[in-house]
């Protein structure tokens, strides 16, 4: 599993166990400012480009660093259905794909950090 923060300013993803060795990175932070939506997974998503670097097992687990055309994806999901998708501009990714325990919570948390880092009134 995945835990995701924040604070005023940033959102921090933090892997947890074996995925931090799996995905071989310890943490990201982020600025909200590059944060330009954030939904819930579904069984359908998919890394897009080339694992470089990471550890995959095709329909089972993606942990690490995904690069293509679109752009620099980082995953962390066993259960994409568990997923949480951070889509970003201005950033190294554009788009964060992890797995938390509890997708709503984390979602309502990210939209309304964003909406205080905006200064406006988050999305119901």
């Amino acid at each position: 599993m995945t835990t995701i923060a924040t604070t005023a300013a940033s959102l921090l993803i933090r892997p947890e166990g074996l995925d931090k060795m799996w995905a071989l990175k310890g943490s990201l932070e982020i600025p909200l400012g590059d944060v330009v939506s954030v939904a819930t997974g579904s069984a359908d998503l998919a890394p897009r480009g080339i694992r470089a670097p990471g550890t995959a097992v095709p329909g089972r687990y993606w942990a690490g660093t995904w690069r293509g055309k679109a752009g620099k994806e980082f995953w962390i999901v066993r259960d994409k259905t568990k997923a949480v998708v951070v889509e970003l501009t201005g950033n190294d990714y554009t788009r964060v794909v992890v797995e938390v325990a509890d997708q709503d919570a984390v979602v309502a948390a990210v939209r309304a950090a964003m909406a205080a880092a905006r200064g406006s009134v988050p999305p119901a």
